[in-house]
This record gives structure tokens, C-alpha cells and sequence, in this order.
């Protein structure tokens, strides 16, 4: 099968390994990552916005079957015009994709489908902000249309005085039209993701992400700073807490299909364990970079046949073995304030394979024999264990091969209670 893949980050080049097993891929990223472009049949180096040129492209090359994993590309309408030109989608329609990228829609779907949330206040001026502040006490800030990567802030965490997070939200809402604050509650986190055709759910195994710059959870916030799985429940998940995140994405497939949309594809939702509750954060149109990383190296079988099922509307049941997975970004030392110069960095891939690890590019390019990496987060390295610190630790023997101005940070994976 001739699968097309649109995006260029670690996330794709997680995809893209797994998809080059089984399909023959074609890749389209807007910039080139050299993992991608190495299991690729063929490559494009284009805008993922630019919906004309890349629908001409697939059919010269006579693609089959669609998975876009690219927020902007979900969100630019690249899916329909995809369908339009009779590729099959195994990714939503710009329709579904909104789930994702609107955080007031996705408030509506939750609350129509009766989904435990946080309780949260849409604000549409300073006197709303000021209300919202009063009531609901420390709050997470969220935009109403997500733009940003880092879109969700702390308000005890995030701000250095109640002026500074007045004018951010105030920033927001000139920009979108309103501002979400949502209720800030103390607990663990986890996603969970899953295939769906429309209909039916399967679901991936849960992952913990860790999106704070420093050790013990500290620091500024990032798109990910790695994370891990167990395989199975998370340490701090109960059988319930799980069952109640599935059900939570069945509802939301649910409610899009009462709206007549059938959502085909994947979806990654953010749940916070709080006693013996879960309740849903925040969900997405498509898979999460961290989590992408852990599951695609425990899926059983052949991707590109459950995508092909998803399509289909025949949805063919994903399986994960029961090994822990550890990922770990390697990101240059100032992010994420401000921007990061390209700096070159050594990798012993001998090495890395050696310790029983892959790496997985986000912002590295191949210039001249060397790799260079761009700024923010370089590149991930993820490892399979028969627990934690096995993987925990065949990651950390890959960092040790790769070498230039980069950080880690060395806690993930090692699980202590409270850690959130």
C-alpha cells in the first residue's frame, strides 16, 4: 500500500518507522528530518498548508491511503481536499480535526457528553477574567483557539504577579476572541490515545508525560519533555481510572457522530487522576508527540493495515505488548525562553543501537555529512524494558553517545509518588 504521512517532527519519525514495515511511504514535511526521509520511498520538503501543491503530489505518486498527523495540516483543510481527490483518510476532515484545535468546541463536546472536566469560565473581557479569578482560585489558563504549543499556563506557576497573568489573558482574547480558565486541581496526569473508524474505539496504553523543563516537575512549561509507560496501568491508575479515559474518547466519537461528523483517525486525551476520578483535560485530533514515541514502539503487528481498517470503517483492534517504554527529549540548553542558535551535535549511532535505543528527530537536519540541530527540542531517545529501569536505563546509556549543547532531563521514567 502507498501511504502518505504529512508532518516532520519526532512524532512523524515515530510514525514513519513503524508505517515503512509494512507500506511503501511517501513523506511530505516543511522541513527535512533526516529519520523521516530515511524509511521514505519519497519525500517532499513543503509548507503543510500548502494543500494544493501537496494534493497534486500524492496523486503523481499515486497514494492510496492518508495519515496526517500535522496539527496545521489538519487544520488548513489539507484532509478534504485529499478525500476530495478519493485518498482514503485514515486522519479526520478538517470537521472533526476542530476537536483539536478549538478548545470552546471541545468544552461543548465534553459537556454534551456529560465527560467529567474541570470546572472552567469562558472570559471575553477583564471584567469576566477578574470574576473567573475570584471564583475558581489558583486556574490554568488556556487559549480559546490553539496556536500555540505551550498553550495551557499556571497561574501560580507560570506568572510572576497577578498584573502579568491579567495581561496575558487579556493578550488572548484580543487574539482569539476569549480566554478559558479552567479550575487548577492537584493529582496525576496521564493520556491516553486511540483509533477509531467512526465507530469503534481502540485504545493505546496510557502514557505519562512530563511537561516541565526541570527535575520534580519544576520549571517552565514545554511541549514535552519526555515521559514513559508501563505497558499497561500507570503507578498511580486503577483499572477504573482507565476504563473511564476510553470512555471518555468513546463519548466524544459519539458526539460527533450525532453531529454528523463520523471522526476517523486517532485522538490523544489528557485525563487527571484525582481520587478515584478521572476527569478529561484536554483532548487532540491526532496523536501526541511523547505519547506517539512510547506506543508506536509497543504496537504489535502492522500500522499501516489498522490505519487501512480505519479508512475502511472496519476498524482492525491495535496490539500493544506489555514491556515499559521510557522517552527523553534532548532539547539545547535554553529552551524554552527565546531561540536557540543551530548548533552541530555528535551522535554514535553504533552506540545508541548498541544500548538498545532509537532516536527520534525533531529539529535535527543533515548538513554536509554532520548533524545540526535547529533549536528547542533536537531529538528524542526512547528505549523497551521489562520494567522502568530497564528502559530507564537504556536511555540513559544512549544520551551518553550523543553529544553537543544539549540537556535532558534524567528523572523521567523514575517514578516517585506525588510526582504529577
Amino acid at each position: 500500500m502507498r501511504i502518505l504521512l504529512v508532518g516532520d517532527g519526532a512524532r512523524e519519525h515515530a510514525i514513519a518507522k513503524r508505517l515503512a514495515r509494512g507500506a511503501t511511504l511517501f513523506s511530505v514535511m516543511g522541513r527535512k528530518n533526516p529519520g523521516i526521509a530515511s524509511v521514505s520511498h519519497s519525500s517532499f520538503v513543503c509548507p503543510a498548508i500548502a494543500v494544493e501543491a501537496i494534493g497534486a503530489w500524492a496523486i503523481r505518486n499515486r497514494v492510496e491511503l492518508a495519515f496526517v498527523a500535522s496539527e496545521a495540516a489538519l487544520q488548513c483543510g489539507l484532509t478534504d481536499a485529499l478525500a476530495d481527490a478519493g485518498i482514503l483518510l485514515a486522519c479526520p476532515t478538517s470537521a472533526g480535526a476542530a476537536l483539536g484545535n478549538n478548545t470552546l468546541y471541545a468544552s461543548g463536546l465534553m459537556e454534551a457528553a456529560k465527560i467529567k472536566t474541570a470546572e472552567r469560565r469562558v472570559c471575553r473581557n477583564e471584567t469576566d477574567i477578574r470574576k473567573a479569578l475570584r471564583s475558581l482560585g489558583p486556574a490554568v489558563v488556556k487559549p480559546a483557539i490553539r496556536t500555540e504549543a505551550r498553550g495551557a499556563m499556571f497561574s501560580e506557576m507560570d506568572f510572576r504577579s497577578a498584573g502579568e497573568l491579567a495581561a496575558h489573558c487579556k493578550k488572548l482574547i484580543k487574539r482569539h476572541g476569549a480566554v478559558v480558565l479552567e479550575r487548577a486541581a492537584t493529582g496525576n496526569v496521564f493520556s491516553l490515545q486511540a483509533f477509531t473508524d467512526g465507530r469503534n474505539l481502540s485504545a493505546m496504553p496510557p502514557v505519562h508525560v512530563a511537561f516541565r523543563r526541570n527535575e520534580d516537575d519544576k520549571g517552565a512549561l514545554t511541549e514535552g519533555m519526555g515521559g514513559f509507560s508501563t505497558g499497561a496501568l500507570l503507578p498511580f491508575m486503577s483499572q477504573n481510572h482507565c476504563d473511564a479515559a476510553r470512555g471518555a474518547l468513546a463519548a466524544i466519537v459519539g458526539q460527533l457522530r450525532r453531529r454528523g461528523i463520523i471522526y476517523r483517525g486517532a485522538l490523544c486525551g489528557r485525563f487527571l487522576v484525582s481520587g478515584k476520578e478521572a476527569r478529561m483535560l484536554d483532548i487532540n485530533s491526532t496523536l501526541g508527540t511523547v505519547e506517539a514515541i512510547c506506543n508506536m514502539g509497543s504496537l504489535w503487528g502492522d500500522l499501516s493495515e489498522v490505519l487501512f481498517s480505519v479508512a475502511q470503517d472496519n476498524l482492525r483492534h491495535a496490539a500493544f505488548d506489555n514491556m515499559a517504554s521510557v522517552a527523553r527529549f534532548a532539547v539545547h540548553a535554553g529552551y524554552p525562553q527565546g531561540r536557540q542558535k543551530a548548533e552541530t551535535i555528535e551522535i554514535d549511532e553504533r552506540a545508541v543501537w548498541d544500548s538498545g535505543a532509537s532516536t527520534f528527530f525533531e529539529s535535527v537536519e543533515r548538513v554536509e555529512g554532520s548533524y545540526v540541530a535547529r533549536g528547542g527540542r533536537a531529538l528524542a531517545v526512547a528505549a523497551k524494558g521489562a520494567d522502568l529501569g530497564e528502559a530507564g536505563q537504556r536511555v540513559e546509556s544512549a544520551m551518553a553517545a550523543i553529544n553537543g549543547n544539549l540537556r535532558s532531563r534524567n528523572d523521567i521514567g523514575v517514578w516517585r509518588k506525588g510526582r504529577g
